[in-house]
């Protein structure tokens, strides 16, 4: 299997990850894992990113899974706090807080050896999820922390959803 060198580590990391999962034959894999994803190299394509409607793939830790095998709650302010996932090497963090009906999500993505990249996003709470009125970010929760669509992030697939697990 060979990747163009334009493809992100992260992106790279998923496909060889199912791909191995694919052609081990185990038949202990967990039925919630997808067996097939695709992807292209310009998964983060700003000017197709709005067009694109919410994948029902998540990205949790270094496994993928439907969207559908979550349990999904509505978010209140007790969402306001402390999230992180470790992807391959990869450190994510985010911290989400809210000031009345006004949020804020600040995420954080550093490779080992590479520079940190940081994005914020304006956030506003509608019908137990948050989204930002430019249609950059959405954010839903789970029982073990959220789950965050980045739709025009230089470093995050715009093409599925990101596990991150609460931790305050």
């Amino acid at each position: 299997m060979t990747f163009k060198m334009t493809v992100r580590p992260l992106i790279a990391l998923t496909i060889v990850l199912l791909c191995v999962s694919c052609e081990s034959g185990d038949g202990d894999a967990d039925p919630r894992e997808v067996a097939q994803v695709t992807t292209t190299e310009s998964a983060t394509d700003i000017s197709s990113a709005a067009a694109l409607p919410s994948p029902d793939i998540v990205l949790d830790g270094t496994d993928v899974f439907e969207l559908a095998s979550f349990d999904l709650r509505p978010l209140d302010d007790s969402a306001a706090g402390q999230y992180g996932v470790e992807q391959g090497g990869a450190e994510l963090s985010v911290t989400l807080s809210a000031a009345g009906t006004d949020w804020q999500l600040e995420r954080t993505y550093q490779e080992p050896g590479e520079p940190l990249d940081q994005v914020v996003y304006d956030l506003k709470l509608s019908g137990g999820m948050l989204m930002s009125s430019d249609g950059k970010a959405m954010v839903r929760g789970t029982d073990e922390g959220i789950l965050v669509l980045e739709r025009k992030s230089e470093t995050i697939p715009a093409d599925y959803w990101v596990h991150y697990l609460r931790r305050d």
